[in-house]
């Protein structure tokens, strides 16, 4: 009924840079999340945003936030100049992987900019329901324009190489 794929058959590298990418997008989503639905209910009590929502730790997560985003990029371009040379994506895969980069580079800047000093960071901080809750949908968002682009990789047809034929005994002189 299974089939057992040898261990040569496993692709090591991309079955890491799957993992990286998934773990890392976890990372910055649950984390995104966690402010939203367990730490920002604690404003409703006052105090100061960032103790409330960081309690001196915003340096821990801007790096948490950073590594992920890192990753997140490195992974995600090894993923798709992977996919690109193996099967024939139609234009629609291109669209809709340039939507899901574009909400990716924005959930990147909203965890960062949670994570920030500058005045625009302190007011996102003061402000943090919406921006999480906005962050929140954009990250549900990338998921399904994942899951939707992912089927279309697995209906692909594979490239096929094309290779001159040789000439026929009778061609040559």
């Amino acid at each position: 009924m299974f089939e057992l794929l040898p261990m040569a058959a496993i692709d090591a590298v991309a079955v890491t840079s799957r993992v990286l990418h998934v773990g890392s997008g976890v990372v910055l989503l649950g984390g995104l999340l966690y402010v939203r639905l367990v730490l920002a209910p604690a404003l409703a009590s006052g105090g100061d945003a960032e103790q409330v929502l960081f309690a001196g730790r915003r340096k821990a997560w801007g790096w948490a936030g950073r590594i992920s985003a890192l990753l997140l990029l490195v992974s995600g371009t090894y993923n798709l100049l992977r996919y690109i040379g193996a099967v024939q994506l139609p234009p629609l895969y291109h669209m809709l992987f340039g939507m899901k980069f574009l909400l990716g580079l924005v959930l990147m800047f909203l965890a960062e900019l949670l994570a920030g000093r500058s005045s625009l960071a302190q007011k996102m901080r003061g402000a943090v329901v919406p921006a999480t809750t906005f962050a929140a949908l954009v990250g549900v968002a990338i998921l399904a324009l994942g899951a939707v682009l992912r089927e279309i990789r697995s209906e692909a047809p594979p490239k096929i190489s094309v290779v001159a034929d040789e000439p026929a005994a009778s061609d040559t002189p």
